[in-house]
């Protein structure tokens, strides 16, 4: 696929109601309900202060010809006529963009340098793949925009669009082959593809799972053992034969209500996680047994099972710890520092910055 440098003008240029980003929220809305709910994001408005004081490319809008579009999607998006472009990456500009306060600054047609993805020879298949990968490079492995559970969709969609083109490629090739297209790191990638696998499976029979209740995944994902209580194999496919396909099957089904009740009494995935690899040592991986420990500990039936862990934090391994910390140092990061609350909790900030000075001044000694 080529990307064609042209001068396009900005109202000739359509905003994706299907992006990835929006996890389908914007499906079926006209343009100016989308711009509308996009110039009251916290993104949106930041980017718009500093494009009203200079407007300057660093990194050009990417659009594809509303042509190249399948006629699938050009049915479900309306207004798909009234335009010659679609955006592929950069959405949030072009809102801008469209914007009175800019529009007022550099007029209707104004005309701004895009990237035109060109079809050329590619199937629609190919190129539409080609297009998910742009739209990977552009957001999905670094921290721009996109939440975590768009992002594992975007890259699960990738997958999909591998198996297609390749049948015969294994799960560690394809999630190789994603990794080096993305440039992220080969665990998150294979991380994101297992937990839509599994949300997909579990949604042929059972509800869907809130994009809150993700991290916990992180339990049935963790390893061949835990993985293989509810049915998915070493080729990383599901199946429920053999003795115990049953009892698996019904453990995956399960998970939206053992996640919402875990939700309520742990603090993060991780902690569920340990939980339930705890859990499945005792019961030696049965998950006819792992059904009935964890009915037990939700039911409240026997006041000696709980979803706290048996293991006391003291104890507790190089494992545990790395994790925890890891935990902590991701939510310090994400701390929203230019809100107007803020400052309230500088002091809790800094007792864990007196108490991180102490934990290092004695791992020096």
């Amino acid at each position: 696929m080529e990307l064609l440098n042209l001068d396009v003008e900005v109202n000739k240029i359509m905003l994706d109601p299907l992006n990835p980003r929006f996890e389908g929220l914007n499906s079926g809305k006209s343009q100016s309900e989308i711009l509308s709910t996009m110039w009251a994001l916290k993104d949106t408005k930041e980017l718009m202060s500093s494009m009203e004081l200079e407007l300057q490319w660093v990194n050009s809008i990417v659009v594809r010809e509303i042509a190249s579009l399948s006629e699938e999607d050009k049915k479900s998006i309306p207004e798909s006529d009234k335009y010659d472009y679609i955006v592929v990456e950069g959405n949030t500009r072009l809102a801008c963009l469209k914007h009175k306060n800019l529009v007022k600054k550099y007029g209707e047609q104004f005309r701004i340098p895009v990237l035109v993805a060109n079809k050329g020879s590619l199937s629609q298949e190919e190129f539409d793949y080609q297009i998910k990968q742009v739209q990977a490079r552009a957001n999905v492995m670094i921290v721009k925009e996109w939440d975590d559970v768009p992002k594992f969709k975007h890259l699960y969609g990738m997958y999909v669009s591998e198996k297609k083109l390749a049948p015969q490629a294994s799960f560690k090739d394809i999630v190789a082959r994603i990794t080096t297209i993305t440039g992220g790191q080969r665990n998150d990638v294979r991380m994101a593809i297992m937990r839509c696998m599994i949300v997909e499976e579990i949604a042929k029979e059972s509800d869907t799972l809130e994009n809150k209740y993700w991290p916990f995944l992180e339990a049935f994902e963790n390893n061949e053992t835990t993985r293989s209580t509810i049915g998915l194999n070493s080729s990383y496919e599901f199946d429920f034969s053999g003795e115990d396909g049953e009892y698996k099957n019904e453990l995956l089904n399960r998970i939206p209500d053992i996640i919402k009740d875990a939700f309520a009494h742990l603090p993060n995935g991780k902690d569920f996680r340990n939980k339930y690899k705890e859990i499945c040592a005792e019961c030696g991986g049965k998950a006819e047994d792992i059904l009935v420990s964890i009915n037990d500990i939700m039911d409240g039936s026997n006041e000696n099972k709980t979803w706290k862990l048996k293991q006391k934090n003291s104890n507790a391994g190089e494992d545990y710890w790395k994790d925890t910390l890891s935990s902590l140092l991701t939510t310090l990061k994400s701390y929203p520092v230019m809100a107007d609350w803020a400052s309230k909790q500088k002091s809790a900030i800094s007792l864990i910055a007196e108490q991180t000075a102490k934990l290092l001044s004695k791992i020096d000694d």
